[in-house]
C-alpha cells in the first residue's frame, strides 16, 4: 500500500475534520472524541492512520489515538535504527512552503 491508498478505505473518509481536532476550550470535546473514538474503533486502515500520524506528528485524533498518547508511543520507538521513517513503510511528507508574508 502506498503513502495514500489507505486514505481511500479510511472510515473517516469524508467525515467533517472538526470531530478530528478538539479544543481545550470546546464545550462539546467530550463528545467529540468519543465520536472520533467510534469512527477509528472500527475502522480498517487504523493501524496506518496511526503509523502516518506518528511518522509525520501529526496533530488531532488519528488511528484512534491523540498527541499525547503518540507522545508516548514514539518514545517506544527506536530513533537511533532509523525505524521511525519506516513504520508501514511510510517516509516522512515533505515539509511545507513557507509563505508568509515576511519572507
Amino acid at each position: 500500500m502506498t503513502d495514500n491508498e489507505w486514505l481511500q478505505d479510511a472510515n473517516c473518509k469524508g467525515a467533517s475534520t472538526r470531530v478530528f481536532f478538539i479544543y481545550r476550550e470546546d464545550k462539546n470535546q467530550r463528545q467529540r472524541r468519543e465520536a472520533a473514538y467510534t469512527i477509528c474503533r472500527e475502522c480498517v486502515v487504523r493501524q496506518e492512520c496511526l503509523d502516518y500520524a506518528i511518522v509525520n506528528n501529526e496533530v488531532g485524533i488519528w488511528g484512534g489515538t491523540t498527541d499525547k498518547e503518540r507522545r508516548l508511543l514514539r518514545r517506544h520507538i527506536d530513533y537511533r535504527k532509523g525505524t521511525i521513517n519506516n513504520v508501514s513503510g511510510f517516509s516522512r511528507r515533505r515539509p511545507l512552503r513557507d509563505y508568509s508574508p515576511n519572507r
